[in-house]
This record gives structure tokens, sequence and C-alpha cells, in this order.
């Protein structure tokens, strides 16, 4: 079944928004191969059990300050009493999250306490976050947004000191930041943002430029009409410098 016929079984407010076929095209790639799934915010347990009906090897954990909730407990469905923006909370959860899911108070400096603790702590790589109820005012802080624009930056960011040329440009430094490194994928739907992780550029364009050399080395020499680079370094790990390109590069 999909996510959003799920849903209709329990009618979380997510079904009102119609968040789910968007989410859907995020998560169903490793819908039967997650093992953990987060979300802020229970309140009923609609939502913990629809997830746990679309994830089927997966723990639900529902992560709100509401003790209440604790009755929602069941087979595959953990309740953590506790607050999104309470660095102790946050610490005790699991690591190596698949999907993490913010519902929670929507306060804006909850959100981004919580995103970019979890982000980087937490969610694993190849994992994704969304953030839901992305409401705008034109009384609204713009904070929420401009942390968002941090990790769009990311995406599109350039070593300063990386002088060889993109063909080259197989993976980022350790030094360089973690949200430039691991933001791979930024998507904003009405009232719904989601933010896929992995390793950037490693498991995307460099993957590909390692696994096709001769496509890039055409692509150079049609563009700037000479051979620029020595391409040993693809087969030869020795010469492979901290952005995997070749250390003999401008020598």
């Amino acid at each position: 079944m999909r996510l959003d016929e799920i849903g209709m079984a329990y009618m979380p407010s997510k079904i009102q928004h119609n968040y789910l076929p968007n989410m859907e095209r995020h998560i169903n790639q490793f819908r039967e191969s997650a093992k953990c799934i987060l979300e802020i915010g229970v309140q009923t347990d609609r939502s913990v059990k629809m997830w746990r009906d679309f994830f089927p090897n997966a723990t639900i954990i529902g992560l709100d300050i509401d003790e209440n909730c604790q009755k929602y407990r069941e087979e595959r469905i953990d309740i953590i009493i506790g607050s999104q923006c309470d660095i102790d909370t946050l610490e005790e959860l699991p690591d190596d999250i698949d999907v993490i899911i913010d519902d929670g108070g929507h306060i804006e400096n909850d959100v981004i306490f919580s995103l970019n603790y979890l982000f980087e702590k937490k969610l694993k790589v190849g994992g994704v976050y969304m953030i839901e109820d992305m409401l705008v005012s034109p009384n609204q802080s713009p904070k929420l947004f401009q942390c968002l624009m941090q990790y769009l930056s990311g995406i599109n960011y350039w070593p300063s000191d990386y002088t060889g040329p993109w063909s080259q440009l197989n993976h980022f430094s350790p030094e360089d930041d973690y949200i430039s490194r691991f933001t791979t994928s930024l998507h904003f739907y009405r009232y719904l943002t989601v933010i896929e992780k992995n390793k950037n550029p490693e498991d995307d364009e460099g993957l590909k430029r390692i696994q096709y050399p001769t496509i890039c080395k055409e692509n150079e020499n049609y563009l700037h009409e000479k051979d620029l680079n020595d391409w040993s370094h693809l087969s030869d790990k020795s010469l492979i410098s901290k952005f995997g390109a070749n250390i003999k590069y401008g020598d």
C-alpha cells in the first residue's frame, strides 16, 4: 500500500495537508531497509502507527513533552518523553536514524536547534530529514529560512582552497563544514521541507567521475583544448589528495 493509503486508515493531520505523496517520494527507497524512524511530536497514536505500517522492519520512536503519550507504546513503537530542544534528551536518541520527521511544537528556535543537532549527530548518511508545517506570515521571523539557506549553500559549496578542475573534485576535505559535506538536496513543498543527507560530492557526481574517467578527460580536453590533468590518480590511490584530485595538479 502507498503511504497515503495507509494514512487514510489512521487519519493523521498529514492527510489534510497532503504531505504524504511528497514524503513518500523521498523515503520509499528504503521502506524495507529502514531500522529506525524518529517523529518529533506525537499527540495521538495516528501518525506513529502509520509509520509503523509503512516501515515494516523499523522501530518508530515518538518524541513528545506530554507524558500522556506514553500510553501509545506498543510493539515497534517507542515513546520518549522530552523536549526537542533539550540536549540531554536528544543525546539519548539512537544513532543512525533513517528518517526524522519534525512535527513538534513548530517553535522556530526549537526547530532550528533540533535540525542542526540531529542532522549531524543522529541522522544516518543516506537518511532524510523532514520539517512539517513551514507556515509563513508577514510578522514571522526569518531565522528558520536563514538556517535552511545554509543547507542550500552547502549543496552548491566549492572549497576555497581547491584550485584543481571540477572534474577532479571527488570529495570534500574533513576540514570543510559538516553541512557542506553532507547535504545533497533540499526540497520545498507547500508547508513541507525535505533535506537529504549523503556524502557530497563523494556519493553523487564524484563517484560518477571516478567510474567514468574517460568522459571527464574528454570533456576537459574539449573545454580547454588541452589535457589539464594527469588522470593516473583514478587508479593509483597513492596520488589522491584530500579532495580526491591528483596531488601533482599545478606542478
